[in-house]
């Protein structure tokens, strides 16, 4: 099975290859937008590997969170090789590509990335399930669930925020990588897989009634 996942979550572009013979990850950071060098990093990656669009077998993208300037570019990227080649797409959350760099972490992995002003995009992990799913959170509850766990660790670039309540990861840790990517593809049955067209970022962002409304009540996953 040929795998292309693309992830552009965050200022790092990750882009992976897998295949039965060879796999090849790269994760790419520089001064041009994700708009200016996403096309050429696929086109060089899968000239390596001696691999045409069309005979990719399943797409991955990740959908977010994560700036939406950044996800529109990849999910766009996929979505029009997946039309072109009528081939189905794999949406992947990239907050669970990003706690996997903690694999080995046996607490409770906490993502954190910044969104407006007092608020966090939040979600929780631990032994490889989702006990939080991804959402925007005021910092003062995030707080509140992180000192709920037992041995927690932060990601993101909001991690710094709960620096007093938990252990925080490496920053060499704070991006999405390829390979993480392409083993979610691997795993995930063929039931997730979607038409290109649904394909779109997952979007957290609420209205400060509702994030307001939601601070009175009891913190839930």
């Amino acid at each position: 099975m040929k795998i292309l996942a693309v992830d552009t979550s965050s200022p790092t572009i990750a882009l992976g290859y897998s295949d039965e013979t060879q796999h090849m990850f790269v994760n790419y950071t520089g001064s041009k937008n994700h708009s200016a060098v996403l096309a050429s990093l696929i086109r060089t990656l899968l000239s390596f590997v001696k691999v045409q669009v069309r005979d990719i077998d399943i797409f991955a993208c990740g959908i977010g969170p994560g700036g939406l300037t950044g996800l529109r570019v990849g999910i766009a990227t996929v979505q029009g090789m997946a039309i072109a080649h009528e081939k189905k797409v794999l949406p992947v959350v990239s907050s669970q590509a990003l706690a996997m760099n903690l694999s080995s972490w046996s607490g409770e992995i906490v993502i954190a990335r910044k969104a407006r002003s007092g608020y966090v995009y939040t979600s929780c992990y631990h032994d490889n399930e989702c006990i939080l799913k991804p959402s925007i959170y005021a910092i003062s509850q995030v707080r509140e669930k992180i000192l709920s766990f037992k041995k927690p660790m932060v990601l993101g670039d909001a991690k710094s925020l709960f620096a007093d309540v938990a252990e925080l990861a490496p920053r060499y840790l704070e991006n999405v990588r390829a390979e993480n990517l392409v083993e979610i593809a691997h795993s995930s049955p063929e039931d997730a897989l979607i038409s290109p067209e649904l394909l779109e970022p997952l979007y957290l962002q609420k209205s400060i009634a509702e994030i307001n409304f939601e601070k009175r009540q009891p913190f839930s996953s």
